[in-house]
């Protein structure tokens, strides 16, 4: 896959640098966008040493951490349609359990018998819960050291899967800009 990301990246640089040149300036893609304005946010994703051209090099690792963005992207979206499939199954549980309540209260049961039965039902329900936890790291932190934490995280919840579920997301919250 790491291929098809660099041929792609390639790709982009070649149709749009002319041959006598080793990197691609604004007014390469300039005529390829409604507006100027437009057509410089554009080029800052891709120029990310903030000199005015893009290198092939600089391409490919914009490439790539685009690639990698989608990922974490898409990692993020499938959790959270899993939560939100368990929060669906949970208020379906309290409503018919709400259901069943009334039908046996209508039903002329004693009612003390029967809240008694519901919370005791209640407390037994054991719902894995979230925990967020906050780490700083250094701003030279690389991906990698990032993503071998996270291996390390995982393989413990793995090990302690009777306590803890095997599953674990790290996001980015906040990138001071202290200097």
């Amino acid at each position: 896959m790491l291929l098809g990301r660099t041929q792609l990246a390639r790709r982009i640089f070649y149709s749009f640098c002319p041959p006598h040149r080793d990197a691609l300036i604004l007014d390469d893609i300039a005529k390829f966008y409604p507006s100027l304005e437009t057509a410089e946010q554009a080029f800052a994703v891709f120029d990310r040493d903030t000199n005015g051209d893009v290198s092939r090099d600089e391409l490919e690792m914009a490439c790539m951490e685009i690639h990698r963005e989608r990922l974490s992207l898409t990692a993020s979206m499938r959790d959270l349609d899993s939560a939100a499939g368990k929060l669906d199954n949970i208020f379906m549980s309290v409503y018919f359990l709400i259901a069943i309540l009334i039908i046996v209260a209508m039903l002329d049961v004693k009612f003390s018998t029967l809240i008694t039965s519901f919370g005791t039902f209640i407390l037994g329900l054991s719902c894995p819960i979230a925990e967020t936890f906050e780490f700083d790291v250094s701003y030279g932190t690389t991906f990698e050291q990032i993503e071998h934490l996270r291996a390390k995280m995982l393989a413990f919840l793995q090990a302690e899967k009777r306590d803890f579920l095997p599953s674990i997301d790290i996001s980015i919250a906040d990138i001071p800009f202290d200097l």
